[in-house]
């Protein structure tokens, strides 16, 4: 008889841990166990679920399991992060990354040459997860805790070279809005790193974008120049989140202000 997509879930999340046991070590600082992270990455994936899921530290653990996952979507939304990264005109100093989520890669990469790189994101265990993050693999980074719809309260005079916003926008309750102070706020050599979904819309956004045209029309109109994109579609033999959709794409993007 063929395992149901939870007992698949759970076997994935299982393996990943398995092979990467510092994830435990991780969890240890907090108090969490192995089944709390299999149930977390469990209630993430196969979901419905609403942005208070991203309160919970568990959650932060459900986002670096499924970056360990082989062949995963997630991995190759990473690889196309690091290929825009390499196409930006000018090398960035100061980075403003808002919804982070956790430390990621690219993140190791920003730090070596920036001088200034300013990681955001709306709930405390975002940061907490950072901290403990950074204080294991020994990187330094900046944290700061704002809600996207009231970013002007945190940001300095000077623009930034760079503003990344991986799959943040669609969770903003005003895209449009906070889309718009970035772009203002932004210099005229200011780049754009986005990730948006192209789905139906789902309890946790605020937005949908049926069609990837739709997506860009939506971004030059409230004033951004599309310089490349990249689109990536799950796997559905790994991401088995994505069985429960009908249609799904993320589109990563390169972009400057007009």
């Amino acid at each position: 008889m063929p395992l149901s997509l939870q007992d698949l879930q759970i076997k994935q999340v299982k393996n990943v841990i398995t092979a990467n046991p510092s994830i435990l070590d991780l969890a240890a600082k907090f108090g969490l166990s192995e089944k709390d992270l299999i149930n977390a990455t469990v209630d993430y994936n196969l979901g419905p679920y609403s942005n208070d899921i991203y309160k919970k530290i568990e959650t932060r653990f459900a986002l670096l399991i499924n970056n360990f996952i082989d062949g995963s979507w997630n991995q190759q939304r990473f690889i196309a992060v690091a290929e825009l990264l390499k196409k930006i005109p000018v090398q960035p100093t100061r980075v403003l990354d808002i919804g982070y989520g956790i430390i990621e890669d690219y993140h190791r990469t920003l730090e070596k040459f920036t001088l200034e790189l300013l990681l955001v994101d709306k709930y405390k265990s975002a940061q907490a997860f950072g901290d403990a993050f950074c204080s294991s693999e020994n990187l330094k980074l900046s944290f700061a805790e704002a809600d996207l719809d009231q970013m002007q309260a945190i940001l300095p005079t000077d623009s930034f070279d760079l503003y990344i916003l991986l799959d943040s926008l669609e969770h903003c309750e005003h895209s449009s809005d906070a889309l718009k102070m970035l772009i203002q706020h932004s210099g005229p050599q200011s780049s754009f790193i986005l990730s948006l979904p192209v789905c139906e819309k789902i309890l946790a956004h605020s937005i949908a974008w049926e069609t990837k045209k739709d997506l860009f029309s939506w971004l030059e109109i409230h004033g951004l120049i599309i310089q490349e994109a990249i689109e990536v579609f799950p796997n559905k033999e790994v991401d088995l989140f994505s069985r429960n959709l009908s249609e799904l794409s993320d589109v990563i993007i390169l972009a400057k202000s007009l």
